[in-house]
């Protein structure tokens, strides 16, 4: 095992006209690590030792019951490696970008993973065109990129990989699934189907200083559309039609009154109308009117102020003093 220093006074004998006998010198001491058994070591006695996880040997001499140097063990002291240095881009990826009319049918991702590219065997494949788009009863077919519901003329023969083509329902019906269809290597998705709308919708939402241009019915079918109209002078704001969908009707449109010009407010603020001499007029929304001080007055607005717009039946009055 290996020995351990352990702490012993030294023994001094007096000098009286001479030197200490051999026999008369301390001993030193080690102790063993099995069992802590004390070991002695006699004056001038070599010792060659190892500690613990070293290679290299250590000696020392017994001196008077003193370790010359002294035996000691250091604690080991290990020391951790860095994490192991990264491969230059791994778990980089790249996308593959085919010529035209090719198509990869696996992953257009590679990635990069221990300095090679993880499983990479791509196919690619010619893509095929698609026939005539399939019809649906009580179906329209109007291109994906068109907002207007409004039947298309398709009149090519062949439509190129990746084609998207979408259905609306013609009144009384609803779409029963995706509303649209894509080309993928010469067949097209399953087309949705138009089935018929079981709730109705009742009376129409009435609307102030309006009314529908057409004679009003207790009951409309799903689909049915109705347009409203504004009185004379009163601006419609929204959208004209509204229709009934699933029971319900879509939100319907506002009639905005006029602006009137006010001549109280016009003496207080001692203004008057310009290119007129009318004390009242009706405007539109967005219809603009100008004014200028009375006499004897200046402006206490800016300029800007003396051409008010209508904005839905406000006006904005500049102010003279």
């Amino acid at each position: 095992m290996i020995p351990q220093p352990v702490s012993n006074a030294a023994k001094r004998s007096p000098c009286a006209g001479g030197w200490v006998a051999t026999n008369d010198s301390g001993k030193c001491k080690l102790s063993q690590l099995s069992g802590y058994e004390v070991v002695e070591f006699d004056h001038n006695t070599n010792i060659s030792y190892k500690c613990s996880g070293r290679s290299e040997h250590k000696h020392s001499i017994c001196i008077n019951g003193r370790w010359d140097p002294e035996v000691a063990c250091t604690e080991l002291q290990t020391q951790s490696c860095p994490p192991p240095p990264q491969i230059p881009n791994d778990g980089g990826k790249i996308s593959i970008l085919c010529q035209e009319d090719y198509v990869i049918q696996d992953s257009e991702e590679v990635v990069c993973k221990g300095g090679r590219w993880h499983q990479y065997h791509p196919v690619l494949v010619k893509k095929i065109p698609c026939s005539q788009p399939p019809h649906i009863e009580h179906g329209i077919m109007r291109a994906s990129n068109s907002s207007e519901e409004r039947e298309e003329t398709f009149n090519s023969s062949l439509y190129v990989h990746g084609t998207k083509l979408s259905y609306i329902y013609k009144d009384g019906f609803r779409i029963s699934g995706e509303d649209g269809i894509t080309c993928y290597m010469g067949k097209w998705s399953s087309p949705p189907r138009c089935v018929e709308s079981e709730r109705k919708c009742g009376p129409l939402p009435p609307i102030a200083n309006g009314e529908i241009i057409s004679w009003p019915l207790p009951v409309y079918a799903p689909g049915s559309s109705v347009e409203y109209q504004c009185q004379a002078l009163y601006t419609l704001w929204g959208n004209r039609n509204i229709i009934c969908s699933n029971g319900q009707w879509s939100e319907a449109p506002k009639c905005l009154g006029p602006c009137v010009t006010s001549e109280e407010i016009m003496r207080t603020h001692k203004i008057q109308l310009r290119w007129t001499d009318e004390k009242r007029l009706y405007l539109k929304i967005g219809d603009v009117v100008e004014f200028l001080c009375m006499y004897g007055y200046n402006r206490k607005t800016p300029a800007y102020t003396f051409r008010a717009s209508c904005q839905e039946g406000n006006l904005v009055y500049p102010v003279c003093g």
